[in-house]
């Protein structure tokens, strides 16, 4: 019965329905899961350690361009109350970094962002506008062409 229980998915099924009430009701993933904890509980303990390695790969870069990613299915308004947003948008203003944005603030998230309610990717309206406001964030950046030695 296990087996066939994990064949059909049903217990992911079940997390998204609980997911998708759960943001209805209060406007937050379901508590006692990972996203809950990734956005709401546990993400101040990780704050020092996530910084430091993005601070790390930014520094070996001239430019260095960072979307953080969130399901597209939950609500951006709900989302832009968690921990994670406070802390992304935070980082982004340190000087180090040249641009790091998060997928709340180009898409509002919600169901017509999303592939389905039970699927976080983002659906290709959603590919389509992050493709193209990153692509004139890079149009609009200045080219420095050197001609030493000429």
């Amino acid at each position: 019965m296990s087996s066939l229980l994990k064949e059909l998915k049903t217990l992911g099924i079940l997390l998204h329905i609980g997911h998708y009430f759960s943001f209805q009701i209060m406007g937050t993933p379901l508590p006692g899961t990972n996203f809950y904890k990734y956005c709401f509980e546990d993400y101040s303990n990780n704050k020092s350690v996530i910084e430091e390695e993005i601070l790390k790969i930014v520094r070996q870069f001239d430019d260095v361009y960072i979307l953080v990613n969130y399901p597209f299915f939950a609500p951006s308004k709900d989302l832009r109350k968690s921990s994670a947003y406070s802390f992304y948008d935070s980082l982004a203003k340190n000087p180090e970094i040249n641009y790091l944005v998060q997928s709340i603030d180009i898409i509002n998230g919600g169901l017509n962002a999303s592939v389905s309610w039970q699927n976080g990717h983002p659906n290709q309206r959603s590919v389509s506008k992050i493709s193209d406001h990153f692509s004139n964030l890079m149009k609009q950046k200045t080219t420095i062409i050197s001609a030493d030695g000429f």
